[in-house]
């Protein structure tokens, strides 16, 4: 369970990060111009070009919001089975689907 949880806090970061990013690039990536000399100067190069970040940014939200829907499907998918597996074994073996019929 929590390498779900760290998928969808993950998603969810992706998709904050990329939102901000799009509303204010230079902002958002001067918060982050710390740490070592070659780092802050990517940083830098970065922010002097706010659209191709913004770009960036854009790809970023999309990635994230896809990523989400993507694990959210698989949470309903499986919720369905679980659901569906249930149903079959609480009905009566003459109202069972065909497939299962014919398993047995």
């Amino acid at each position: 369970m929590w390498f779900e949880r760290t998928m969808e806090v993950t998603a969810l970061a992706m998709i904050g990060e990329g939102m901000l990013g799009l509303i204010r690039p230079r902002r958002h990536l001067h918060l982050w111009n710390f740490g070592p000399a070659g780092y802050r100067k990517m940083v830098n190069a970065m922010e002097e070009h706010p659209d191709a970040m913004r770009l960036a940014f854009a790809a970023e939200l999309g990635l994230g919001l896809l990523w989400g829907l993507h694990l959210v499907g698989e949470c309903e998918s499986a919720a369905d089975r679980n659901r569906l597996e249930a149903k079959k074994n609480s009905m009566p073996m003459n109202e069972q689907p065909l497939e299962t019929a014919a398993a047995i």
